[in-house]
């Protein structure tokens, strides 16, 4: 029962406080009213009734007077709500009473006009106590209904038709009064409820808006707007901060937005507005903020306009944020990636160079041993001097080749292109493939008929097909096992091209491939990020560069090579070369010199290296030339000149001191525009001779090479008229 007593009682602090708030002057006025009723009655009622109602009345104003002090002053909370109400009902019940305690019993004695005047002071007092009691429509009922349903009552029951007509105007009075102000207190509710929720929403957005320009402050990011009717430009805080300006000290327009910008970037910012706002596409940029210390801040900015109907830009809208982090970081991984790649190219170098020197140390070994007994056994054993001297050929032949796999490592090997189909070429060369494996191999072929050609070097395509078939031959091992070899077509986009083991940019586009398969022991991902190094190997008897002659090879083809593997599932490596136009084309048979053959004439030799020269000699005498020597291309020419009726043929170095190999031709072709010159390089085939497309070279010999070599390509140049690589 108490807890519903309290919970009736029960109201909002806010309605509460406004209660009490607006009660001090009811206070006054119920006072107020008291003295003048008890003045006006003072000659006709009885002077002790009179008084003591008065002293009653003012005694209880004076305790609801206090009663607002204390509840002003006191630390109130909603739990004590209802105990102030109850009080404050209590203490207006009282008062109700007195008003209609008095009013019954003044009525009785005094005549009609007192009456009315009676009447009219307390209905001014119900009407009044609206303003005042509103907030609480249980107060306002504990006041009217003692104050009017005594003297409406008396009324009701004198029996005169007056005094019936003042007590039913009087009820009716009450109710209506009670009507209203139950509609004005809910008003009051509402209105405050609204009220309230609106300072919730502007609190909310108080909150909102700090959290915004907090954020905005973590993320170093601002908003501006630009009304571009008026040329004025607005900031938020974030922006001023970015820039480093007072706000009172930037104008506000674009112009003055220009100057916060770099120099070197104003005009590419000024652009990119201006292609916008004709384009009505948004914009994108990122740019730079000079400062008057030196400094420079990275900032990116983002801008939308609104236009008009007709398409004039009214307002642009944007956003900057600073980036200077996130530049500084990306430059200062870009510095690290740097130097971990050239940390990288230097291991790398190291491995090579410490292979290529192990590899000749043992090349040399065996030549200087060989050349030592052959010395020692000239003269007593002409048939071990020349096994000897067999062993020089064919370690000099090791050291060769170990050069070929160098130029091929780095793309650069000596490529004789054909335009072939792959899958011909494969099917030419399954015999040499299946004697290379084991017989515990069994060879799978997946060939694609009618598929593009391509432009290689057939010689060295075979080579790679080769190293990958023994590698995975030398994989499966002991056991039985598959490798398959297939061919065929793909479209290769750039995302695929990227995750291949060379990363050089290639074209998107189609692409033949080759894919060799095995179902050997595979690799784990540390052998797979190794296999392409120099000189790495998995073979207790493995030498050279291996695998990354293969990729070198592919390269030089402006190929790709991607591997798959897994240990203990089999590898497969994939190698895609570019489609080519050309037709294909058949090997032509060289034409090689009979045994009887013999040179006729001089030939000049034109070369820095005095061995090369001392030995090109003997090779060129040997075949029946006669030879003229000179030690750059400045002798060289002067020589020519002085001999061009008897010289047949030049063999000439390309890199020489003075003058090299390209402007020494050009020489020699404006002395003699026919002259057959026979370029010696120690680069591949094309890339020397692209320096002289189209200027007519007679052949082209790589270094080193084998007699053999040099009496087909003398030849071929000294027996046709108009022999000639272009």
């Amino acid at each position: 029962m108490i807890q519903k007593r309290v919970t009736s009682f029960s109201i909002e602090p806010e309605l509460l406080r406004l209660l009490f708030a607006q009660a001090p002057p009811s206070f006054a006025a119920s006072t107020i009213g008291a003295v003048v009723l008890a003045f006006v009655l003072w000659d006709v009622v009885n002077h002790g009734m009179l008084g003591a109602w008065l002293l009653l009345m003012i005694a209880v104003n004076g305790m609801r007077f206090l009663l607002a002090y204390r509840f002003r002053y006191t630390l109130d909370t909603p739990l004590l709500s209802p105990r102030w109400h109850q009080l404050f009902a209590l203490s207006t019940a009282c008062i109700g009473a007195i008003w209609g305690m008095g009013a019954v019993l003044f009525m009785q004695q005094v005549e009609l006009p007192y009456q009315m005047f009676i009447a009219l002071m307390i209905v001014g007092m119900v009407a009044g106590a609206i303003a005042s009691y509103t907030p609480s429509i249980i107060v306002y009922s504990v006041f009217v209904l003692p104050v009017m349903l005594p003297s409406g009552l008396w009324l009701l029951f004198q029996g005169s038709k007056i005094d019936l007509a003042m007590g039913i105007m009087g009820l009716l009075f009450t109710l209506v009064m009670w009507i209203i102000a139950r509609q004005q207190h809910q008003t009051l509710v509402e209105n405050m409820g609204l009220q309230s929720e609106k300072e919730e929403l502007i609190k909310q957005l108080q909150h909102s808006t700090l959290r915004h320009v907090r954020a905005q402050q973590l993320a170093r990011l601002g908003h501006w707007e630009l009304d571009l009717i008026k040329n004025t430009l607005l900031w938020s805080d974030e922006v001023y901060r970015i820039f480093e300006i007072d706000p009172k000290q930037l104008g506000q327009s674009y112009e003055a937005f220009l100057e916060a910008i770099h120099p070197d970037d104003r005009a590419i910012v000024d652009k990119a507005y201006t292609t916008s706002l004709q384009a009505h596409a948004a914009y994108d940029i990122e740019h730079r903020l000079l400062f008057p210390d030196g400094r420079i801040k990275w900032v990116h900015e983002t801008c939308e306009s609104e236009y008009t109907v007709d398409g004039t830009p009214i307002r642009s809208i944007g956003s900057v944020q600073d980036i200077t982090e996130r530049i500084t970081f990306e430059e200062e991984r870009e510095q690290m990636q740097v130097q971990v790649e050239h940390m990288q190219r230097l291991e790398s170098l190291g491995v090579l160079a410490g292979g290529i020197a192990h590899d000749f140390n043992n090349i040399l070994t065996a030549i200087m041993c060989n050349a030592a007994m052959a010395e020692r056994k000239a003269l007593t054993s002409p048939q071990d001097t020349q096994r000897y001297l067999g062993n020089i050929v064919a370690s000099s032949g090791k050291a060769a080749e170990l050069c070929k796999q160098m130029l091929a490592y780095s793309g650069k090997g000596q490529f004789v292109l054909k335009t072939i189909d792959l899958s011909s070429m494969v099917k030419e060369i399954t015999k040499l493939l299946e004697i290379s494996i084991g017989k515990n191999v069994v060879m799978k072929y997946h060939l694609s008929e009618h598929q593009p050609v391509v432009e290689v070097d057939v010689a060295q395509i075979q080579q790679v097909i080769m190293n990958l078939v023994i590698n995975a031959s030398d994989a499966i091992g002991e056991k039985s096992g598959v490798i398959s070899i297939s061919t065929g077509v793909m479209q290769a986009d750039c995302t695929y091209l990227a995750a291949t083991s060379l990363d050089d940019s290639l074209p998107e586009g189609r692409y033949v491939y080759l894919e060799v398969s095995d179902t050997g022991c595979g690799m784990d991902k540390e052998t797979q990020t190794k296999l392409f190094e120099p000189f790495f190997t998995t073979k207790i008897t493995g030498h050279g560069l291996g695998m990354s002659a293969v990729l070198g090879i592919v390269r030089g083809h402006q190929g790709a090579i991607k591997l798959y593997s897994k240990l203990g599932k089999g590898s497969s490596f994939k190698f895609l070369l570019p489609i080519s136009c050309q037709p294909v084309e058949a090997i032509a048979e060289q034409t090689t010199p009979g045994d009887d053959w013999r040179g006729a004439g001089t030939v000049l030799i034109v070369d820095d290296e005095e061995t090369i020269r001392e030995t090109a000699v003997m090779m060129l005498e040997e075949m029946g030339f006669t030879t003229l020597c000179t030690v750059d291309g400045e002798d060289g020419v002067r020589v020519y000149r002085e001999h061009q009726s008897e010289i047949v043929a030049v063999l000439m170095d390309m890199t020489m001191p003075k003058m090299d190999g390209k402007a020494c031709f050009t020489e020699l072709r404006r002395i003699n525009k026919h002259v057959k010159v026979v370029l010696s390089s120690g680069y591949n085939e094309q890339e020397a001779i692209s320096r002289f497309n189209g200027q007519g070279l007679a052949g082209f010999i790589q270094k080193p090479y084998l007699p053999d070599k040099l009496i087909d390509i003398m030849y071929t140049t000294t027996s046709s008229n108009d022999a000639h690589l272009q």
